[in-house]
């Protein structure tokens, strides 16, 4: 006799997970807050997964908006703007000290101050992507429940933190400079479809040439390519970006599912730690590379802080701040961090 499905119960985890996160975002553009889609749908699907609620966000869903959200980052390029991006070089050339840095600074707080063993430190702290930390964290040996929960926490905590950091710091108590144009005006159907084309084909070859997030690079270098050419001027429906952010908001909140409360509690104090700690190694780096290159520096900061590429696209796509040259500078950073992680734990292992 074969066992239950368990696709009914998926597929209500999947619609509860939506309907919170949709409550949660409405309740956050009502209270006109900064990325309310994104920010609300995380916080609340956060909560009830805290709260012992069996949520989920499956990849076949996720992937499909993050790559919605590259095809949004490619229709910012143009000639101009390529052209531009020679002027970025002195800053990517910042970002292999950065890694070493920042995932040497974080490493020593999770061995030191919360005692955690070191493959479970060093791949808690390495500041690459999700996914690829938990896979080289396994193969090595570490916990990886816990390598899971500390990423989503870092990843939380720093979506959470810095559009009201990039307010302090850089606004003082003026209000964010949101980017609010509809940039779908004009756009017939042909554009339509040549902005999905890019979407999915994008995906494919991302996924085909397992290039480091691959899921959101190839439809944006497709779209850049597209927009350069002249084939499309526009961009994605704002009813997609939104219902993109919400998506990406609530699988972050998700990720909390499934894990006992006391673990997740312990591990949100100890991710805090970790984030303040990433934050000032941050802002060392920053200061150094404005001083040397004279970049922007609250594209910089944006540019370097320690979260996933998708979200913090998204937080330089909200605010209007270059994001083209935030989401490159995330794509290198973990592309770097795939590269160096092996090596440096075989080096770190060593007597």
């Amino acid at each position: 006799m074969s066992p239950p499905s368990r696709k009914p119960g998926r597929i209500r985890s999947l619609v509860m997970t939506l309907g919170l996160g949709a409550l949660g975002g409405a309740l956050f553009h009502l209270l006109d807050l900064p990325l309310a889609w994104m920010l609300g749908a995380m916080l609340l699907t956060t909560v009830a997964s805290m709260a012992g609620f069996r949520l989920a966000m499956p990849k076949v869903l996720r992937d499909p908006m993050v790559a919605v959200l590259g095809v949004l980052l490619g229709s910012g390029f143009d000639l101009e703007l390529l052209v531009a991006a020679r002027g970025w070089l002195p800053t990517i050339a910042v970002l292999p000290f950065y890694v070493v840095f920042v995932g040497g600074v974080g490493f020593l707080y999770l061995r030191h101050v919360t005692g955690l063993d070191v493959r479970t430190a060093f791949f808690s702290a390495t500041p690459g992507g999700f996914g690829e930390m938990i896979v080289m964290g396994e193969q090595a040996g570490g916990d990886v429940r816990r390598i899971a929960l500390m990423h989503s926490t870092r990843v939380l905590l720093i979506v959470l933190m810095v559009p009201f950091l990039v307010r302090s710091l850089f606004f003082g108590n003026a209000d964010l400079p949101m980017a609010t144009t509809d940039t779908t005006a004009g756009v017939d159907v042909v554009e339509l479809l040549v902005l999905l084309a890019c979407a999915v084909i994008g995906y494919k070859a991302g996924q085909w040439a397992k290039l480091p997030g691959g899921t959101i690079v190839g439809p944006m270098i497709l779209s850049a390519a597209a927009h350069i050419a002249g084939l499309a001027h526009g961009a994605p429906p704002f009813a997609v970006v939104a219902i993109a952010q919400l998506v990406i908001g609530a699988g972050i909140g998700t990720r909390f599912s499934g894990f006992p409360l006391r673990d997740v509690l312990v591990t949100l104090r100890a991710g805090l730690g970790l984030v303040l700690t990433l934050f000032a190694a941050t802002f060392a780096v920053g200061a150094i590379a404005h001083t040397l290159t004279s970049a922007s520096p609250i594209a910089l900061f944006l540019a370097l802080a320690p979260g996933g590429v998708a979200e913090m696209s998204l937080v330089a796509l909200a605010l209007g701040i270059e994001p083209a040259y935030v989401a490159i500078h995330h794509i290198i950073r973990i592309a770097l961090v795939v590269m160096m992680a092996g090596p440096v734990f075989k080096r770190l292992e060593r007597p």
